[in-house]
């Protein structure tokens, strides 16, 4: 992909970065990753373009390749030595995000098993940052919450999940943006509490109506396992309760198309469109005990 992207002109860090960053906010991923790709050609050693070009070629769905990019660039090394603590958690939960990606194209016990794994290895970054003081380790917290869940541990699930409501309730509210809002609205559907859950949608829905408020993939991310996690509870209920909750799935996890298209560039339309599509096909599966599918959101 890098071989075949236009050359750009000698740059700064700061300045691929920046443009990686555009890109990938644009929803331009493969041209994100070229961009951090070429960047690495005059920055070699940048542990931040490196883990730019992994997470964006990740988001794409090419997990096998991205964890080839990721041993390549050998980016384990860097969880430790990043210049940042900001950088260092960052490359950590990208290595369990590979984990987690490989172990959704599974099934049965093998996907449980990977879902641990995964969850486990955001758990222990999350630990690290929370002795660390890291206002920012609630994100770790509750990717491992939620994949316990997703592989069947609920008690671990909702330790987790608790202890991320306390420190985002911490937060003075000046910190509290669209992903504090979002990673409290997860937490509430790993605990089950749907209902408190739903309220935090009309704050995250107003957050989004502000221009460049927020990129492609970090808006997909944010649903996909909002979407998973609201239909594992909606499958635990009886038949007969179902269909009153699969309106709150959509309600839940997906901004409307007005929302997002009504101060956002047009490349908006055909992703809330999808979003929709998506939501209602889990909602069909729900209805009849047909498993969730697990289409590349995030």
């Amino acid at each position: 992909m890098a071989d075949n992207a236009p050359r750009l002109s000698s740059k700064t860090l700061e300045e691929w970065l920046a443009e990686a960053n555009r890109c990938e906010r644009e929803g331009e991923l493969f041209r994100a990753y070229d961009v951090a790709m070429q960047g690495l050609i005059e920055h070699p050693n940048s542990p931040a373009l490196k883990h730019r070009a992994v997470l964006c070629l990740a988001s794409t769905g090419a997990t096998r390749q991205a964890v080839e990019r990721f041993t390549a660039l050998e980016l384990d090394g860097a969880a430790t030595t990043a210049p940042s603590r900001s950088l260092r958690m960052d490359v950590a939960t990208l290595k369990a995000r590979l984990v987690k990606d490989g172990a959704l194209t599974r099934s049965g016990e093998e996907r449980r098993s990977q879902l641990r794994e995964a969850a486990r290895m955001y758990g222990v970054v999350f630990a690290e940052e929370t002795a660390a003081g890291n206002p920012d380790a609630y994100y770790p917290g509750i990717n491992a919450a939620s994949l316990f869940l997703l592989a069947g541990d609920r008690e671990s699930a909702a330790n987790l999940a608790g202890v991320v409501l306390q420190q985002l309730a911490l937060l003075p509210s000046q910190r509290r943006g669209y992903y504090e809002c979002v990673s409290e609205m997860e937490a509430l559907l790993v605990l089950g509490r749907l209902d408190e859950a739903r309220q935090r949608v009309d704050a995250a829905r107003h957050m989004l109506a502000a221009p460049d408020a927020i990129g492609y993939r970090d808006l997909a991310s944010t649903i996909r396992p909002a979407a998973s996690l609201h239909s594992r509870r909606v499958k635990s209920l009886p038949r007969s309760r179902r269909e009153s909750r699969v309106q709150e799935l959509v309600l839940v996890t997906v901004p409307s198309p007005q929302a997002l298209t009504s101060s956002s560039p047009r490349r908006y339309c055909g992703m809330a469109q999808a979003f929709m599509s998506y939501c209602r096909s889990i909602g069909r599966n729900l209805l009849t005990s047909r498993s969730v599918p697990q289409g590349t959101v995030g």
